[in-house]
C-alpha cells in the first residue's frame, strides 16, 4: 500500500508507551473499534514523516504492524513485523490521528512471543501497575487510574485463544499481582513469591500497597493509614522496598515501622543494595519465611533456577 496511512506502535515499542504516561483515560476511551491495521503505512515513503527519535516511543528501532508481508523491514530506525490475522475490536487507541498504540491487553498479548513466563508475568504486573515513568525526568510518578487488570488481560488472551504466545500468557496470569508502586517491587514480589519450583521463595504474600488503617489507635499515631508494599494481611507481615528518594528521613522511617509493629504488623525492608545482591536477598527471604513459619522446601537445583530468575529479571546474579 503506498502513500500515508495509520502507524501502529506496537510490541516493545508500545510496552515503553505505555509504561511513560498517564494514559488510562485516553487508552480506554480513544479504543479502535475499527481495525486501523487494514490501512496502515508500509512503504518507506509512507513512513518517511514518524519521527522515530521520540522518547515516548523508546530506543530505536521503533516496533509497528503492518499488514503486508512485503512491508517487513528491519533498519536501524525501524522493526516492522507483519500480522497475518485479524485485529480483536480495541486492539489500538489513538495517540493522534492517524497514529496507534497497541492497547495495554493487546500489548500483553504480543509480547508472549517475545518474553520468558516469568518475564511475560514482570510485564503484566507493570501494565497492571499504579505507576508510570516520567518519559523526561525518569521519575516513578503514580497513575490517575489503573491502565488495565489482570481480570482485562485475561479475557483479551481468552478471546483471542488461537494467537501465537496464548497459551504463555495465560499460564503467566498466575503470578501476576496487581497495584505495584514501581519495578523493583514488581522484581521484588516475583522474586519472593514465585514458585520453589521456579527459582522464588514461594512467600505466601497476598495484596501489594496495601492499606493499613490505625482505627482507633489512630490518636497516638503521626497518620491514620500506611501503605504497604508487599503485604500478607493474614499473618500482618510485610516487606518494603527502600528506594533511594522514598525513604531519604530515617527518623521518619523509624517511627513509621514502630507504630506499624504497636498496630501488630511485622515489617521486613529491602533496599537496592541488598536486594542486588543475590546471597543478602536470599538471607531477607528465609528470615520473613521463619517469622512466617513457612519452611522452604529447596531442592538440590534450586541456586541455578533462583539465579536464572533473577537474570530474566534482569537483576545480578
Amino acid at each position: 500500500m503506498a502513500g500515508q496511512g495509520n502507524i501502529l506502535i506496537t510490541d516493545e515499542s508500545a510496552l515503553h508507551v505505555l509504561m511513560h504516561g498517564d494514559w488510562a483515560s485516553r487508552a480506554e476511551s480513544s479504543k479502535t473499534h475499527e481495525n486501523p491495521l487494514l490501512e496502515c503505512s508500509t512503504t518507506l515513503e509512507g513512513l518517511s514523516a514518524f519521527n522515530t527519535r521520540n522518547l515516548l516511543y523508546g530506543p530505536p528501532p521503533i516496533s509497528l504492524l503492518v499488514n503486508d508481508e512485503s512491508g517487513k523491514r528491519w533498519t536501524n530506525d525501524l522493526l516492522c513485523r507483519y500480522m497475518r490475522t485479524e485485529l480483536t475490536p480495541g486492539s489500538f487507541f489513538a495517540l493522534r490521528e492517524g497514529l496507534f498504540v497497541a492497547t495495554p491487553e493487546f500489548t500483553y498479548l504480543r509480547m508472549a512471543r517475545f518474553s520468558t513466563e516469568v518475564q511475560l508475568a514482570e510485564i503484566g504486573m507493570n501494565l497492571c501497575a499504579r505507576y508510570y515513568i516520567d518519559v523526561k525526568t525518569a521519575k516513578v510518578k503514580d497513575r490517575t487510574a489503573f491502565l488495565t487488570t489482570p481480570a482485562k488481560l485475561r479475557a483479551f488472551v481468552i478471546a483471542n485463544e488461537g494467537a501465537r504466545g496464548s497459551r504463555k500468557a495465560l499460564s503467566a496470569l498466575r503470578w501476576v499481582m496487581p497495584n505495584s508502586g514501581s519495578p523493583y517491587e514488581t522484581k521484588m514480589k516475583l522474586v519472593y513469591c514465585h514458585p520453589l519450583s521456579r527459582g522464588g521463595l514461594s512467600l505466601p504474600f497476598t495484596d501489594m500497597n496495601y492499606d493499613v488503617r490505625a482505627g482507633r489507635l489512630s490518636r497516638m499515631m503521626a497518620q491514620s493509614t500506611y501503605s504497604l508494599d508487599l503485604v500478607d494481611r493474614f499473618r500482618k507481615v510485610a516487606m518494603e522496598y527502600d528506594g533511594e528518594e522514598g525513604h531519604l528521613d530515617f527518623s521518619k522511617d523509624k517511627r513509621r515501622r514502630n507504630e506499624l509493629a504497636a498496630m501488630g504488623w511485622a515489617l521486613f525492608p529491602i533496599d537496592k543494595q541488598v536486594f542486588h545482591d543475590p546471597d543478602a536477598a536470599i538471607r531477607v527471604g528465609e528470615q520473613v519465611a521463619h517469622y512466617m513459619r513457612v519452611r522452604l522446601r529447596r531442592s538440590t537445583s534450586w541456586e541455578g533456577k533462583y539465579l536464572q530468575l533473577r537474570r530474566e529479571l534482569n537483576l545480578p546474579a
